[in-house]
């Protein structure tokens, strides 16, 4: 691949998305930004989506590829195609999506009037097969307050942890030696906040529509998909110490819905490791948390094993913090969890 600069490098991995792939190419190549390099990583398809790719990087030279001869994740395909990025910001999107055609412009004009390292465009619709259940993206009110400069652990549970709509500046991506996490879903939680961690706020506006297909086959959708969350919080813990940020004032830990799914040893006990690794981070911005939450978190760390969690969760908890909340009137706070007044 020629190393010629441009302004945006859009890295698109793909795995048998011969049914979409045109679609979102076509979206990519009909931006008003011409300055742009499409770096599309086939990661082992066994469909025709390499004989698309290389159809149209013979009629754009735009389009680049690179041919992984096996399947080896999203995570691995993204980092291949960074590697290669000349842009001098970074946009990965995914292959069976499409963006309206202005959208890399403005997320652009943005950036450069911003001077940000990252920016984050909130509008995008979600999409289904039948055009007719297109859904927008719901926000709060504050973020409708847009454009606007906010912490970053204030965008938690209100605007997707996804890169899609985010556009990075690549300096900022390889000084920092960003890499997304060897791991099958959710990796967008772990680049996303570690990046924006990194940073003392985040640049929120509103602009042109990234459309997010949603797929039956999407692995967002099996049951499994909450617990990668909680391994990608997990490394991203891990990470956030290595490098001396507090998460307390960056990112709140998700790991409580899925104390719902916890259905063997194996998951109960990395569950546990990951609690008993960030507790202190919990404790030190308790404002960040939930009721719920908290009681989980003693729940599972008060547990020497799955069987005991399983019958102390499901009759323990779902039992007598509700009769306790009943005669004594009142909610606990996530203070008195914390501070042990209501036991487990």
């Amino acid at each position: 691949m020629e190393s010629k600069t441009c302004d945006v490098s859009v890295v698109i991995p793909v795995y048998n998305s011969g049914p979409f792939l045109r679609r979102c190419l076509d979206s990519v190549l009909e931006q008003t930004l011409k300055s742009i390099e499409v770096i599309c990583v086939d990661d082992g398809s066994v469909d025709d989506s390499l004989e698309i790719l290389r159809e149209y990087a013979r009629m754009d030279s735009r389009i680049h590829i690179i041919e992984l001869a096996e399947n080896h994740g999203l995570s691995f395909a993204r980092n291949e195609g960074m590697d290669l990025a000349s842009g001098t910001y970074l946009y990965f999107m995914d292959s069976d999506d499409w963006i309206d055609p202005d959208y890399l412009g403005e997320m652009l004009r943005h950036a450069l009037r911003t001077g940000q390292n990252i920016v984050v465009n909130s509008n995008w619709f979600i999409e289904y097969a039948d055009p007719a259940k297109r859904e927008p993206v719901k926000k709060p009110d504050f973020v409708r307050e847009e454009p606007s400069f906010l912490p970053p652990v204030s965008l938690q549970g209100t605007i997707f942890q996804v890169v899609w709509c985010r556009l990075f500046k690549t300096a900022f991506v390889r000084e920092n030696h960003l890499r997304f996490p060897p791991l099958k879903c959710a990796e967008d939680n772990y680049f996303s906040f570690l990046s924006e961690a990194l940073q003392e706020r985040s640049y929120i506006f509103s602009g042109p529509y990234y459309h997010y297909y949603q797929r039956k086959d999407s692995l967002s959708r099996t049951p499994d998909a909450d617990w990668y969350h909680i391994r990608n919080f997990y490394e991203l813990a891990k990470a956030l110490r290595a490098r001396g940020i507090p998460p307390s004032k960056s990112i709140r830990f998700y790991f409580w819905d899925t104390a719902w799914r916890l259905d063997s040893e194996y998951k109960f006990n990395y569950m546990r490791d990951f609690m008993k690794y960030v507790e202190a981070d919990v404790l030190a911005a308790p404002e960040l948390y939930n009721v719920f939450g908290c009681y989980i978190m003693r729940a599972v760390l008060s547990c020497d094993s799955y069987r005991t969690f399983r019958i102390r969760y499901f009759l323990g908890f779902q039992w007598s913090y509700r009769l306790r909340v009943l005669l004594n009137r009142r909610w606990p706070t996530v203070q008195s969890i914390l501070n042990g007044e209501w036991k487990v």
